[in-house]
């Protein structure tokens, strides 16, 4: 962990930004992974960003919705993007 703080400060990143980034990340992510069945029947094939355990933008594209929520001023750095696949396809997590 020591050589990923110091990396963190490294580049202007202060400790606490980066645990508080580390875990915004696994709220949204384990929040995304909770609803991954809901998630699959209303955003199949798309891409899907969380932001503070909400979905914050679908897009069809990943950078479509990257510009999408850049525009929105939704914090990139705060926010989970993931493909929701197919139901007939099997994700290993």
């Amino acid at each position: 962990m020591a050589c990923v703080v110091w990396n963190a400060e490294k580049y202007g990143m202060s400790y606490n930004k980066f645990v508080q980034g580390v875990e915004t990340t696994n709220k949204n992510t384990t929040w995304l992974y909770e609803m991954w069945n809901e998630l699959r029947e209303k955003y199949q094939d798309k891409w899907v960003a969380v932001h503070e355990r909400e979905i914050v933008g679908v897009e069809e594209s990943k950078d479509r919705l990257i510009s999408v929520l850049k525009k929105k001023s939704i914090p990139l750095d705060e926010t989970v993007i993931r493909f929701i696949t197919p139901k007939d396809i099997i994700q290993i997590l």
